[in-house]
């Protein structure tokens, strides 16, 4: 039986407030309100298990409060003002083992997978960026699997690495997942 897995990207958000803007999504005439496109495209699709590529400053602990908050979990706050101290001064020199999301993972429900990647300022942290995507992929995804990409919040190269690891895990691991969808929340349109 196959799966629906989604991948999406996490960013920062306004660099001020560290939130996303309440934007209303039309996907496939059906409107949604929320803040995580995310959210949406799971509910749309009906997709329980999310794996989430983002940084050490992404907004992991807004995530956090969101899934909180949709889910009707009570939200930890120590874990929350942890995370929110922690990510607040990280940047590329990060550690990203500091960093813990078993929490964030927990919340967002179904087999998720929060994923933390570094930069990718060098050979060594690219190489590393495609290791953890890799790995991630290879322990969720199944034969005939159907991934949705969410590109709306990537930084950078990130959805290209994640669809290299897909194409090597159908080759060479023979998985048969397969893309089924790109979406991009435009918010370009907004005055």
């Amino acid at each position: 039986m196959s799966n629906k897995i989604l991948i999406s990207f996490l960013g920062t958000g306004d660099s001020k407030n560290r939130e996303y803007k309440n934007v209303t999504y039309s996907l496939e005439g059906k409107k949604y309100e929320s803040t995580f496109v995310a959210s949406v495209i799971s509910e749309h699709f009906i997709i329980p298990n999310k794996i989430i590529i983002g940084t050490a400053k992404s907004m992991w602990e807004e995530l956090y409060r969101y899934y909180c908050e949709r889910n009707k979990i009570n939200i930890n706050e120590d874990y929350y003002l942890k995370l929110a101290d922690l990510i607040s001064d990280a940047g590329h020199t990060t550690k990203i083992s500091t960093i813990e999301l078993k929490n964030v993972e927990a919340v967002l429900g179904g087999n998720s997978k929060c994923i933390i990647v570094p930069y990718g300022l060098n050979r060594i942290e690219q190489l590393e960026i495609l290791s953890k995507i890799s790995t991630a992929l290879d322990e969720m995804v199944s034969t005939n699997d159907e991934i949705i990409l969410d590109i709306t919040h990537s930084f950078r190269s990130l959805p290209l690495y994640s669809t290299a690891v897909i194409n090597y895990l159908n080759d060479v691991k023979n998985k048969g997942a397969k893309i089924a969808q790109v979406l991009y929340g435009m918010l370009d349109a907004m005055k």
